[in-house]
């Protein structure tokens, strides 16, 4: 029995105690800005590569995400410990695929998203998903932005993996 107890952990259940930061540089990421339009009925955000990230690059980035949500993959937007919810606008309504446990545990919100690709960033509209209120889905984006603003990057993640990490 004091043998079993001396064997050294393996290495996936010493990564489950790091914080999620020491595991970001082993996943391919995405730097961009991102900016947030708030209008009747809709939130816009605008993405763009950050300061030497490659315009190919975030391109196909943008094609893998749009292609994801069509798929009908989740989309989460988390900054801090608030989490929305995307799901395509065009997928039936309903619950998304399961998310990852993490996201249980996390206020969240569900919106519908609608992608715009153009030559040098891309345009997402978010709308309140079903039976969300508007007024909740506004304060949800204007935290999201004041969180950025704040220095906190926002997490794109698709179906668990991290795809972007956007800052103002």
């Amino acid at each position: 029995m004091q043998a079993m107890m001396k064997m050294p952990m393996p290495m996936s259940g010493a990564m489950n105690g790091l914080p999620m930061q020491a595991m970001m540089p082993m996943m391919p990421m995405m730097m961009c800005t991102m900016t947030m339009k708030m209008s009747a009925g809709k939130t816009e955000c605008e993405f763009k590569p950050a300061q030497g990230m490659d315009k190919a690059d975030f391109q196909g980035s943008c094609e893998m995400i749009e292609m994801m949500v069509q798929a009908g993959m989740p989309l989460a937007f988390q900054a801090g410990n608030m989490c929305m919810i995307g799901v395509s606008a065009a997928s039936p309504a309903g619950t998304p695929m399961m998310m990852p446990m993490m996201m249980a545990v996390m206020p969240s919100m569900m919106c519908t998203v609608k992608f715009d690709k153009k030559p040098d960033m891309m345009l997402c509209q978010m709308a309140p998903g079903q039976g969300m209120n508007m007024d909740a889905f506004n304060g949800c984006c204007k935290l999201m932005e004041k969180m950025m603003q704040l220095g906190m990057p926002m997490m794109v993640t698709c179906n668990g993996s991290p795809v972007m990490s956007c800052t103002v």
